[in-house]
């Protein structure tokens, strides 16, 4: 687990690169798009568990639960249902493009 001193650096540092990439009017806008996608993507997560456990509780065989975890009706009191193009770890794994993706994303999320 990363201690709070590694956080500050590690995000004082990210905020560094990109810095020299963005204006610095634009920056704080740029910062607050990711955050907020971040943070949808760990609710719709949680809420997915949450789910998933409810379900394979009520004796549904694991293909059934998430069959009925990617149902988006599934989905409310605060968490979003996310496609998998807006969903954290599927933008992680984007090695080129990655802006053009988060822009992606975050259209996707407003269609949904």
């Amino acid at each position: 687990m990363l201690t709070r001193e590694e956080l500050n650096r590690q995000l004082w540092g990210a905020a560094d690169i990109l810095r020299g990439a963005v204006d610095a009017a634009d920056f704080k806008n740029h910062i607050l798009s990711l955050l907020f996608l971040k943070r949808l993507s760990d609710v719709f997560f949680e809420r997915r568990e949450e789910i998933l456990r409810e379900w394979r509780e009520a004796g549904k065989s694991p293909a059934e639960a998430e069959a009925i975890a990617d149902d988006p009706d599934e989905y409310g009191d605060g968490a979003y249902f996310l496609p998998v193009e807006s969903r954290w770890p599927s933008l992680m794994k984007v090695a080129e493009n990655r802006a053009e993706a988060i822009d992606k994303a975050l259209v996707a999320i407003e269609d949904t």
